[in-house]
């Protein structure tokens, strides 16, 4: 085989210059030696057609390291040495055996590809999983102290209904009663055409009593929040937009505030413009809307979730137990609902925190998945 100078005598300047590692008297004794060894041993290489520059790296390294160490033996640097020594032996330990992994996939480059490409599945599904997982288990609600958030409801399986919201009437019952909250809020979903636009808009929209945002502990990022005169029956039709909404719809113009929209057919006053971190309930919320509580309060109807905020000191448990009691003072408020008709329904209720309510179901289904990661 044709020898490649440039390299070969790359490769020997390369040495030489290591050379200067080896302190005297011991380079002087040995250059002359070790460069004729070094260069025969280079051409070999070169000749046998194998990879002159990590014969060449293999060498400097060697004499690099007996010139540290013959110096440590003179010097403070013993115990470096040997940790060198064993980083060293580990990666070019390491270096050979990705060098031989990497002959082999050579040899089988459809195995490579389907190794290559089964790894980049692998990760990124592992990485989407435990994004998600993240997401809906671990990190907390995007409101001020989450962890007090609850909600309250009902279940008669006597007659069919194991899971029950909240109606007008137990929202009034609950704020009249449970002292232990420090506010109770309801809220419902509708859908509305959004007139006025090039063509018509499909949102959705949350009807929420005035003081949700009270219990939720935040405000709108522009204009105010609403107000209790906002929730009587007759009161003009007000509203605040999500941010994504006020984005996409109205092009983030912040003079949309006191500007008047309809919503079937209805005149709606924009009175607000959430952060863009309040997505309630759910990420496609357009718009939201007071939510009005009749002045004689009907306790069946339940369509509405109730949220409220513990009180200092009160756990979960304590919620609970207090929730449970408060079940018998229904025919007490509601003479209408008597006590054993509520028995006979198997009426009960339960407190659960905002964030298991709102996972869900997903819960369980993310664990399950997460599992086999």
């Amino acid at each position: 085989m044709t020898l490649r100078p440039t390299a070969v005598g790359l490769a020997e300047r390369l040495f030489a210059a290591a050379l200067v590692a080896v302190p005297e008297p011991l380079r002087g004794l040995y250059r002359g030696e070790m460069q004729a060894d070094f260069g025969a041993l280079i051409r070999e290489t070169a000749e046998a057609g194998d990879a002159v520059w990590w014969a060449t790296a293999r060498a400097v390294a060697d004499v690099l390291r007996m010139g540290m160490t013959e110096r440590a033996r003179r010097g403070p640097f013993t115990r470096w040495m040997t940790r060198w020594d064993g980083i060293r032996e580990g990666m070019m330990d390491w270096f050979r055996e990705f060098r031989t992994a990497g002959r082999s996939l050579m040899r089988r480059p459809g195995f490579a590809l389907i190794a290559v490409i089964t790894l980049a599945l692998g990760i990124g599904a592992n990485v989407a999983i435990f994004t998600v997982v993240d997401s809906v288990l671990l990190r907390p609600l995007p409101f001020p102290d989450s962890h007090e958030l609850v909600e309250i409801r009902h279940h008669a399986p006597a007659i069919g209904l194991d899971e029950l919201n909240n109606s007008e009437g137990t929202l009034v019952f609950y704020r009249e009663q449970a002292d232990f909250l420090e506010g109770f809020a309801a809220w419902d979903a509708a859908r509305y055409n959004l007139a006025g636009q090039q063509e018509p808009v499909r949102v959705f929209a949350v009807r929420m009593t005035p003081d949700l945002l009270d219990v939720l502990r935040v405000r709108p990022a522009l204009g105010r929040p609403f107000t209790a005169d906002d929730g009587l029956e007759g009161a003009p039709q007000v509203a605040i937009l999500s941010h994504a909404f006020w984005s996409a719809q109205f092009g983030s113009d912040p003079e949309v505030v006191g500007r008047t929209i309809r919503l079937d057919d209805m005149a709606t006053e924009v009175v607000g413009v959430m952060p863009p971190e309040f997505r309630f309930p759910r990420d496609d919320t357009d718009v939201f809307l007071p939510l009005p509580v009749g002045p004689e309060p009907d306790f069946g109807s339940f369509g509405m979730a109730g949220i409220g905020r513990l009180g200092p000191g009160i756990s979960l448990e304590t919620a609970q137990q207090r929730v449970t009691d408060l079940q018998n003072r229904i025919p007490e408020a509601y003479p209408a609902i008597a006590a054993e008709q509520l028995e006979g329904w198997g009426w009960s209720g339960s407190v659960r925190t905002l964030k298991v309510s709102t996972v869900g179901d997903s819960r369980t289904t993310s664990l399950v998945v997460l599992g086999p990661v």
